[in-house]
């Protein structure tokens, strides 16, 4: 069994246009700021996943030890993966 223990809960936005809009940032300079770029793109895809971990298709999880972390760990629920090994 894997030991489990908890770490500081990630803030996850669930608008990217709420992070877009507060930086001020035309679309093209925010592609140049690789370090924006990252996090935007980061949040998007966390969104996707928090969406769908609401509606019980799977779970997701984040972890991190001193400067290293895992951005989203993602359990699938039972029934999905039956359901893929089916098809």
């Amino acid at each position: 069994m894997a030991l489990q223990r908890s770490s500081s809960p990630k803030l996850q936005v669930f608008n990217t246009a709420l992070i877009a809009a507060q930086s001020g940032l035309m679309l093209q300079d925010a592609r140049k700021d690789h370090k924006f770029w990252g996090r935007l793109v980061e949040s998007a895809v966390g969104t996707h996943l928090a969406n769908t971990a609401a509606g019980g298709d799977c779970e997701i999880y984040y972890c991190r030890e001193r400067n290293q972390e895992v951005d989203f760990v993602i359990k699938p629920d039972a029934r999905l993966a039956i359901r893929s090994r089916m098809l």
